[in-house]
């Protein structure tokens, strides 16, 4: 996954919100064009040698990842002085529960046979994650 483009990508937008969101998206679809079966095996075996990527709490993260956790928990923070995301939640909690979502909504999704629209899926989870 391209963390420059996915970066890139988030400037063009106004609201935190957005941004955020727009952050999330790329890697939901990145994800997902991987198509159900191809990521149901990634994912099992990631869970099979401890949970390096898909897990919300990464112990040892690529630096990709560590940049990941970065941006999304900058953002958060952002978007809470700015009003528009929970307060009573931590940057890196409000990460931890959304990527725990994504997590959940993929596994589902890819080992179910991709029978539903993970996107918008997500998308309403992140909503209710974050919004003040």
């Amino acid at each position: 996954m391209n963390f420059g483009k996915a970066m890139a990508d988030i400037l063009k937008y106004q609201t935190y919100t957005e941004k955020l969101w727009n952050f999330y998206r790329y890697y939901v679809e990145e994800s997902i064009s991987m198509g159900p079966e191809l990521l149901c095996q990634l994912i099992r075996t990631d869970m099979e040698n401890g949970g390096l990527h898909f897990t919300c709490d990464y112990q040892v993260p690529s630096q990709e990842t560590e940049d990941f956790c970065r941006l999304a928990e900058e953002l958060a923070r952002l978007g809470q002085e700015g009003g528009e995301f929970v307060k009573e939640i931590s940057p890196r909690e409000l990460r931890m529960m959304y990527t725990a979502a994504f997590i959940g909504v993929l596994t589902d999704w890819s080992g179910g046979g991709g029978k539903f629209e993970p996107v918008a899926m997500l998308e309403r989870i992140f909503l209710r994650i974050y919004r003040a």
